[in-house]
């Protein structure tokens, strides 16, 4: 009895050791035209970003793939206006949004994420905390779903 369980704990471990990662197509369209414009730059500096943070923190889970049929298109970011009449002259009314669409077959997943963390220099980066967010978000869906993506 003790070899066999001992045996299908091997068993499991081996293949979750072995498990392959995820192939993961992640994307931004150009503007019509082709054109570079501050919304395309913008869209090209959160890819990099999140690019960045998934290969920092899911490399084990994620690999980059053009091929991939789990894609995630970055299609901007907005800057959102939440101040109260007793914050309007700072910069804690302000949230940044990151949008996304997740598609796998024909399952379509649009993703919004947002960080109001205290914008500039020392102080931190909305954008960045918002490109970090979706990231993770991107990572945990992924590891959630890892079964049926394979």
């Amino acid at each position: 009895m003790k070899t066999a369980l001992t045996f299908l704990a091997l068993s499991l471990f081996a293949s979750s050791a072995t498990a392959q990662p995820v192939k993961l197509h992640l994307f931004t369209k150009p503007d019509d035209g082709g054109f570079v414009t501050a919304e395309s730059k913008g869209r090209q500096e959160i890819l990099k970003d999140v690019t960045k943070e998934l290969l920092k923190k899911a490399k084990k889970d994620i690999v980059l793939a053009n091929d991939a049929a789990l894609t995630v298109e970055i299609l901007g970011s907005t800057s959102v206006d939440i101040s109260t009449a007793e914050t309007r002259t700072s910069i804690l009314g302000r949230e940044d949004h990151v949008q996304a669409t997740l598609r796998f077959g024909d399952y379509t997943e649009q993703l919004d994420v947002s960080s109001s963390v205290v914008g500039g220099g020392i102080l931190g980066d909305r954008r960045i905390e918002a490109e970090t967010k979706l990231a993770w978000r991107i990572q945990a869906w992924v590891k959630d779903n890892a079964a049926k993506l394979k």
